[in-house]
């Protein structure tokens, strides 16, 4: 969320900035956790740090914020058992 606040503002650089840490800090869980848990965690990290380099293109931006967006609620909704 905060990514796509700063990236609407025009912060793009600060936006990347925030998902390539938060991907780095998603890796590393992964790392310390093993086993199945852990290739789920870094799959979601690689795709963390690919959203970084999209978020920071002026190239079909709207397209690729719906995408975020839709990201985001689903995260935001996903229970947690």
């Amino acid at each position: 969320k905060e990514a796509l606040r700063l990236r609407d503002s025009g912060r793009l650089q600060e936006a990347k900035k925030v998902l390539q840490k938060s991907a780095r800090s998603i890796v590393r869980k992964a790392e310390q956790l093993g086993g199945k848990e852990a290739e789920a965690l870094s799959s979601f990290g690689a795709s963390v740090s690919d959203d970084a380099d999209i978020i920071a293109e002026e190239k079909d931006w709207n397209k690729n914020r719906k995408s975020f967006k839709a990201k985001q609620y689903k995260l935001d909704k996903q229970q947690s058992y």
